[in-house]
């Protein structure tokens, strides 16, 4: 699918989303998300569909919000979106390069750090208990609802998947339910890496 062939707004609908309308907005999204989401899982395989989907909803949410900054004259709607997506989606998948290449303890130990504050509690000194839930509260306002649910099924050491599975299917289809729930896993992990290293926590800190 090239750009000419998306679904693209009337006149009359650029003008109330320009003039910040929510009606004319919610017209313009509604029109052209299906769209942008099929090109977005075409051009991107590499990413996980559920991580192109926020990102494309991110990107329309950042653009109603600064919907003046728009302009009709200038470029067909979509285009403007599409030109955020790619650097937003590429930006992911250098980002998670980097975090699948160069993570030194390996996703392991995140798994092992997600039991600790349950399991081996008795075994950490008081300074890393400290630090491990610190670390946990900042994590949780970097997540999202179901990532938020998963976090905490899998600090009770529930990881398999008949107890992902249905945290999944209450916030979308499943389409294979083992590799759904071993792929949420893994891009929760994968984010906890993520944040673990921009927060300037070592795992030293934590385990």
């Amino acid at each position: 699918m090239n750009e000419s062939q998306f679904p693209q707004p009337s006149p009359e609908q650029l003008e109330g989303f320009q003039e910040g309308d929510p009606l004319a907005i919610n017209e313009v999204v509604e029109l052209v998300l299906a769209s942008l989401l099929r090109w977005a899982w075409k051009s991107y395989p590499q990413l996980s569909r559920d991580d192109v989907q926020d990102v494309v909803h991110q990107v329309l949410t950042e653009i109603c919000r600064n919907n003046k900054r728009y302009d009709a004259s200038q470029v067909v709607f979509t285009t403007y979106v599409i030109r955020l997506l790619k650097l937003r989606l590429t930006d992911l998948y250098v980002q998670q390069q980097k975090i699948e290449q160069h993570e030194e303890s390996g996703l392991d130990a995140y798994e092992k750090m997600l039991a600790l504050p349950y399991n081996d509690t008795e075994l950490a000194d008081k300074d890393t208990r400290l630090a491990r839930s610190d670390f946990f509260q900042q994590v949780e306002e970097h997540l999202n609802p179901v990532e938020q649910e998963l976090l905490q099924l899998m600090k009770q050491g529930l990881t398999r998947t008949s107890d992902i599975a249905p945290v999944l299917a209450r916030y979308g289809p499943i389409r294979d339910a083992e590799s759904d729930a071993k792929n949420a896993k893994a891009r929760l992990l994968r984010k906890l890496s993520f944040i673990r290293r921009s927060l300037e926590y070592t795992m030293e800190d934590l385990l």
